[in-house]
């Protein structure tokens, strides 16, 4: 398996991960009801977390997606440029 491969299922799971998260985080936020006091303020704190680190992962992982995306297409770009260029022929000079 190429770096590139590699580098994109990491990606993928950078943003699947951080949409787990953020579903973590509503789900505590919806049950935020159930708890009183001290312990409201800590779930809240949590739901927090989650929701910040699960929009940072969604995000990393999509800029890596972006960035991957933008490299493959500059290789194809120059290897395209490389097969339509002709083959240069010696050309005669005439005085």
């Amino acid at each position: 398996m190429n770096q590139n491969m590699k580098n994109r299922g990491r990606s993928a799971l950078y943003v699947m991960a951080g949409f787990y998260l953020v579903y973590m985080a509503y789900q505590v936020f919806k049950n935020r009801a159930d708890s009183a006091g001290g312990e409201y303020v800590a779930v809240m704190i949590g739901a927090v977390a989650f929701l910040v680190i699960g929009a940072g992962l969604v995000g990393f992982g999509l800029h890596m997606f972006y960035k991957i995306g933008k490299e493959m297409n500059e290789v194809l770009e120059q290897r395209d440029l490389a097969e339509e260029l002709p083959e240069t022929e010696e050309i005669e000079e005439t005085e």
